[in-house]
């Protein structure tokens, strides 16, 4: 009697295995469906981007330029105060020049 009881006990639980397996299933669906999901959106997101990038894209360029006339003239700032704005490699110059004296 006691080897049929083994017998049993040896055996695989497959109900556990079709459960788990089922629960696998499910998670790897649930996975794939919300994926899909963030693909598109993120899909269309940059789809809005390259619409922004081509009006955003001029008033950009127009900013640099005036920033690197800004960087490169100069000007008084106040005159009262000895406040000059420099191009920044002329004050680097300047500076080196200084740090030689």
């Amino acid at each position: 009697m006691s080897g049929h009881v083994d017998e049993f006990i040896n055996e695989p639980n497959t109900k556990r295995i079709w459960l788990t397996l089922f629960g696998i299933l499910f998670a790897l669906i649930i996975t794939v469906y919300f994926g899909t999901l963030y693909y598109r959106a993120s899909a269309t997101d940059v789809e809005g981007i390259e619409e922004a990038r081509g009006s955003i894209g001029s008033e950009l360029q127009q900013l640099r330029a005036y920033e690197a006339e800004m960087a490169g003239t100069t000007k008084w700032i106040d005159k009262e105060h000895g406040i000059v704005q420099i191009p920044i490699d002329t004050a680097i110059d300047l500076v080196v020049a200084s740090y030689h004296k």
